[in-house]
């Protein structure tokens, strides 16, 4: 480096130095004495800082930083010199403001999600499915039975409020199945919901529920009524009304009930209920909050007094967010129904029930589900049921818009009082290819099949059907 630099300084030293010089121009320079080549000083001086500068941490973990304690104090002034010229092109100066750096664009979670529809302060989603199927056995009935084809509508709307406090939401889902050739057969299904929160302050919330569902029983089903030609109606609508108040991680709600259902047909079936509930939770992290909670409920029926009851329920579980990785909410408990009539037995049984979703990898997503209730039964010499219910759901993106979905579920009516219990099974896989974020296909294969020890009571049935669904 020093050699390249003598090099090139040389000629010019010998220009305004004549000791420098050789005889002549064009001959050889020759150099008398000790010459020191100095490199030029390239980049920005040295900068001092201030006697009165004292360094402070703003946060705990955050790193130490300078700062002026009295912001209206003179700032000694800076020479720049020749920085600005100094500095390669592009670098930045102080003549010139850092530029912040650009953030990267998150992407979205679901390039084929519905993106919905903007209505004052809502977030409207609506979608409709229509399929085609064939079902072998669509009246799930015992014996030698007949195979129908079918079409299946299904419309929905989702909305959810965007205001800074309080919370509105709610869904509507109706669907309505046309065997073609056994109108008796015909299923309508309505399910509505919802939901409300008011912010009254920081820590105390009031939040209530409207519900409403109509569904269809089969005609052997064991609370049907013996004289119905086609499948009976059920209605079941209510509402909740709860308040919660937090004392820093810890929090109590205390809500209660009112439910009425009915079936077509049978009005010994007809009840009302109502209920408390009081539950103490503790956050122990953001993602984990265990809770206890203890219920009371009684049930009024129009017809048969003596079918009234009143029953209590305890339980513990755990709410869970884990990173999303998994959420939801188990609890285990025990419950007890006791009957006005003293020939009715009372019922009593564990109670679990969870809804988990486990997300192994990020194309993968694991359902489970358990449930457990204390129910009513119009069968004779049967005080009530106790069904207990637990499913699996497996969902996995083969392609980002192509997912596959397999589940598989068992259901367990043990009804007191009489030697009958009821199981059955179902078993699913479907298959959906998103065209767009509006349209998508679907195919889906379901399995069903009830083992009962009652005589003359079990069927299977198989339904494979296809359709396509269009959402906004």
């Amino acid at each position: 480096m020093a050699f390249a630099a003598g090099l090139m300084l040389g000629p010019a030293l010998a220009q305004t130095d004549p000791s420098l010089r050789g005889a002549q121009d064009d001959q050889p320079l020759t150099v008398q004495g000790q010459v020191t080549l100095v490199p030029p000083q390239l980049g920005l001086p040295a900068l001092q800082k201030p006697a009165n500068v004292r360094r402070i941490r703003a946060t705990p973990d955050a790193p130490l930083r300078d700062v002026d304690p009295d912001p209206n104090a003179p700032v000694a002034p800076v020479s720049t010199g020749d920085a600005a010229a100094a500095a390669p092109i592009g670098s930045p100066t102080l003549d010139t403001p850092p530029q912040p750096p650009r953030r990267r664009k998150r992407p979205e979670d679901d390039p084929y999600g519905p993106l919905g529809l903007r209505a004052a302060s809502f977030l409207l989603k609506p979608s409709i499915e229509v399929d085609f199927g064939y079902d072998s056995n669509p009246g799930q009935a015992t014996g030698k039975v007949k195979g129908a084809s079918y079409v299946l509508v299904t419309p929905r709307l989702d909305f959810n409020s965007d205001w800074d406090r309080h919370e509105l939401r709610g869904s509507i889902q109706g669907s309505y199945a046309d065997y073609f050739g056994q109108n008796s057969e015909n299923q309508p299904k309505l399910n509505a919901t919802l939901d409300g929160r008011v912010d009254v302050t920081r820590d105390t919330a009031i939040d209530a529920e409207a519900r409403f569902n109509l569904d269809t029983l089969r005609l052997g089903d064991p609370n049907a009524p013996a004289n119905a030609v086609s499948r009976p109606l059920t209605l079941s609508y209510g509402a909740t009304l709860g308040v919660t108040q937090k004392f820093g991680d810890a929090s109590v709600r205390l809500s209660s009930t009112v439910d009425r259902n009915t079936t077509e047909g049978d009005p010994t079936s007809n009840y009302d209920a109502y209920g408390l509930a009081l539950r103490g939770a503790y956050e122990l992290s953001p993602g984990l909050k265990p809770f206890v909670e203890v219920s009371t409920d009684w049930r009024v029926h129009d017809v048969d007094a003596g079918r009234d009851s009143n029953g209590v329920t305890g339980k513990g579980g755990v709410t869970l967010d884990l990173d999303g990785l998994i959420t939801g909410e188990a609890s285990v408990g025990y419950s007890a129904r006791q009957y006005d009539d003293p020939t009715l037995r009372d019922l009593s049984g564990l109670m679990v029930s969870a809804s988990l979703a486990w997300a192994p990898t990020a194309l993968t997503t694991i359902k489970l589900k358990a449930g457990s209730e204390l129910a009513e039964t119009t069968l004779a010499d049967s005080s009530g049921s106790v069904n207990r219910t637990y499913g699996i759901e497996v969902s996995h993106e083969l392609r980002r818009n192509l997912i596959a979905t397999a589940s598989a579920s068992e259901q367990v009516v043990d009804y007191q009082g009489v030697s009958r219990t009821d199981r059955t099974f179902d078993a699913t896989f479907g298959v959906e290819y998103k065209l767009s974020r509006a349209v998508s296909v679907k195919a889906t294969y379901a399995y069903e099949r009830l083992i009962s020890t009652a005589p003359d009571s079990d069927y299977t049935s198989n339904s494979l059907m296809v359709g396509l669904r269009m959402q906004y």
